[in-house]
């Protein structure tokens, strides 16, 4: 379990499983930024356990006047900001089977066919500037050290020698995320959709005069006062409780492996301090019951 501060006064909580070996792979986890970049596309390749998809994202600018609303850019509570999203996403093909299975006389050409597909989602005049990332989650974390590192190597090095490929892959951008980060991307990425936080992750305020909300809001707390929580589920930064929009948990079942992220504040410490100890116990679980079906299928 990890307890962390998204934003200021946020505090969730990341329960994943397996957890030990997380950080097997050594490789610095997206270390350039998309602002390095003049592109407005970023490709960004989700290697999962059973294969690999391809995103191509293109973000607005930070001039553009439909930008995604942050909580700065409201001051009073008639003011709220929009919750239109500008951010667009192409989806490519899913390359089966997952990177993990990839040996690293095999994994250069891996993600060819998912890297042709995207040609024709970004405008030529970006390719040479689209930056790439590869993050890869459970399957790869159930490697070993070495061979992680030396399949990043080899996939790095066949994408930026293939003559098909005109993309920037820097070798920093690609690597293995550990659970709590898996959890926490899926905590932002299901509270910016739904409108809960801001494009700077702040949480926005919440819509005054909104009826079908504070319906939902006390049913939540309900909810959480029969499991022992605190009876409050909304909150966020230095506002009133009943300002801030609810943050929404997330629940990511994979192909191996599962991220729990819920608000953390609706329980009390001493629970907190038991789902470390549940969490801790599962992962040590979970992680040898593959360690052991990987040395069956060895044998």
């Amino acid at each position: 379990a990890k307890f962390f501060n998204p934003t200021d006064g946020e505090e969730m909580a990341v329960s994943n499983t397996p957890d030990d070996g997380d950080d097997a792979s050594g490789s610095s986890n997206g270390s350039g930024s998309v602002s390095d970049s003049s592109s407005p596309y970023v490709i960004l390749c989700d290697a999962g356990s059973t294969g690999t998809r391809l995103y191509v994202y293109s973000l607005p600018s930070s001039d553009d006047d439909d930008a995604s609303p942050s909580s700065s850019s409201s001051t009073t509570s008639n003011d709220v900001p929009s919750r239109k999203h500008n951010v667009q996403i192409q989806e490519g093909p899913k390359i089966r089977p997952g990177l993990s299975s990839q040996t690293p006389d095999t994994v250069g050409t891996y993600l060819l066919p998912a890297f042709e597909a995207a040609l024709g989602m970004i405008p030529a005049e970006h390719h040479a500037t689209t930056p790439v990332y590869v993050y890869a989650t459970a399957g790869m974390r159930l490697l070993p050290h070495d061979l992680q590192l030396d399949l990043y190597d080899a996939l790095a090095e066949g994408l930026r020698d293939h003559p098909t490929v005109p993309f920037v892959v820097e070798r920093d951008n690609l690597g293995t995320i550990d659970g709590e980060d898996e959890g926490y991307f899926a905590a932002l990425a299901v509270n910016y959709l739904g409108g809960v936080i801001g494009s700077d992750l702040i949480t926005l305020p919440r819509r005054h005069g909104d009826e079908e909300d504070h319906r939902d809001r006390d049913h939540r707390d309900r909810q959480l006062s029969m499991f022992g929580g605190s009876g409050r589920s909304g909150g966020g930064n230095d506002r009133d409780d009943d300002d801030a929009a609810t943050l929404l948990g997330a629940l990511d079942l994979g192909g191996a492996s599962v991220q729990l992220v819920f608000d953390s504040r609706t329980m009390s410490p001493t629970r907190r301090r038991r789902l470390r100890e549940l969490a801790r116990d599962e992962n040590h679980r979970h992680l040898q019951l593959m360690q052991q079906q990987q040395q069956q299928q060895q044998q």
